[in-house]
């Protein structure tokens, strides 16, 4: 009886040696907590643990060890773990790592977390523009910011010249221009807390857009003939409807006895925009080619200069006749000068006149008229626009309107 209880004594005992071995062989794992961090709120921090062992990890547990107030630690159980703080101070975090064979292993974790940090306010100063003279530019920025914005600054950064902005402290305003270019503008903007924010803007300015207005019109109704024949103390008025010349003329005979044609000739303005501004204005006039209704030359005489004055009161074809004549400004808007030549066309620069008629909101033509009643025949005779031979529509009377938006 005594050899088999000796025989168990020794199994149990190579049992228990074998057990120690095994246990004594396996290592705890080797835990990193990670470096120590710095963050403000309301940032949180992510940890994230380096584990290495000789068998396998089992578990791991994150869990606080210190700091003013409990913080939020999303996902405990895993190696990664996002911690979310309410109040700001020191904290520390264990991470406690189990292997497969019970051996633990631990690290520990520092987190600063600071009250909130200040940021700069984020400014965003509007998308890029393209206007047309004399159009202004409305820019709106926008800004945000942590705390409070105290101040909003407008400034010009680049541009052919200094453009006017209106209300530079504002996150809105509008700017005036005086010449096209490319320009560019900052708004700055600051906070309770000092810090700064800045963006830029361009705005691409186009020169003002000129428009022009052709009017030639066959057959016009507003042109018509004053004309006259002595006595002077009564003449006789020979007014009509041009058919076929518009014939500036005075004619003196030996006798005393005269003759007097003054055009009077009216374009139709009403496609021009309101709130337009004139630029330029031209009244071409074109010589008769040939020989002309009274058997001369489209000019004729030594002293055949003519005026075209501007008409200031209103008349109409029906009921206008020598005697009962439409005033005219006393300034000349335009003259032609004495010519030699037998065909000279006429441009006359006529911008003042059409400025004075918008200004004044009337439109009542111009009439043309000899410069001086000097003796001998003197004419000068255009083309009408009642001339019957369309062959020579682009020599009847034409005006050449230039105008932009006020």
């Amino acid at each position: 009886m005594t050899r088999p209880r000796y025989l168990l004594i020794a199994i149990v005992l190579i049992l228990s040696i074998a057990s120690c071995k095994k246990n004594a062989g396996n290592k705890a794992p080797i835990v990193d907590a990670g470096p120590s961090q710095t963050i403000y709120l309301p940032d949180s921090a992510r940890v994230k643990g380096t584990i290495t062992d000789d068998g396998k990890i089992v578990a791991n547990l994150w869990s606080q060890i210190a700091g003013p107030k409990q913080a939020n630690i999303l996902n405990p159980g895993a190696d990664s773990t996002v911690i979310i703080f309410s109040v700001p101070g020191n904290y520390s975090f264990q991470l406690l790592s189990t292997d497969n064979e019970g051996a633990v292993g631990v690290d520990t974790v520092a987190i600063l977390v600071n009250p909130n940090k200040n940021k700069a306010p984020i400014v965003d100063a509007g998308p890029s523009q393209t206007i047309t003279l004399p159009d202004s530019a409305r820019v709106k920025g926008t800004i945000t910011d942590d705390g409070s914005v105290v101040s909003n600054l407008w400034s010009q950064i680049a541009g052919p010249r200094q453009a006017n902005i209106l209300n530079p402290g504002a996150e809105s305003t509008a700017i005036i221009f005086s010449v096209s270019g490319n320009y560019s503008f900052k708004l700055q903007s600051t906070d309770n807390e000092g810090a700064v924010g800045v963006d830029t803007v361009s705005i691409q300015v186009n020169p003002v857009e000129l428009k022009t207005l052709t009017l030639q019109p066959v057959n016009n109704p507003w042109e018509f003939n004053l004309a006259a024949i002595s006595p002077l103390a009564a003449p006789d008025d020979r007014s009509y409807v041009p058919t076929y010349d518009l014939p500036v003329m005075f004619w003196l005979k030996p006798n005393n006895d005269w003759y007097e044609v003054r055009p009077m000739i009216k374009f139709d303005l009403s496609s021009i925009p309101p709130n337009q501004t004139i630029v330029s204005a031209n009244l071409y006039l074109y010589s008769y080619p040939g020989t002309t209704q009274n058997g001369t030359t489209a000019n004729t005489g030594p002293q055949n200069g003519f005026n075209a004055k501007m008409i200031t009161s209103d008349w109409s074809p029906a009921t206008v006749n020598w005697n009962n004549q439409p005033v005219t400004s006393g300034a000349v808007y335009a003259m032609a000068y004495d010519t030699k030549e037998a065909q000279l066309d006429m441009n006359f620069i006529v911008t003042e006149a059409l400025l004075y008629m918008t200004r004044n909101k009337f439109n009542y033509g111009f009439m043309l008229q000899m410069a001086n009643n000097n003796p001998n025949y003197n004419s000068r005779t255009f083309v009408s626009s009642h001339n019957p031979d369309l062959s020579l529509a682009d020599k009847f009377p034409k005006l050449v309107v230039v105008y932009k938006r006020s």
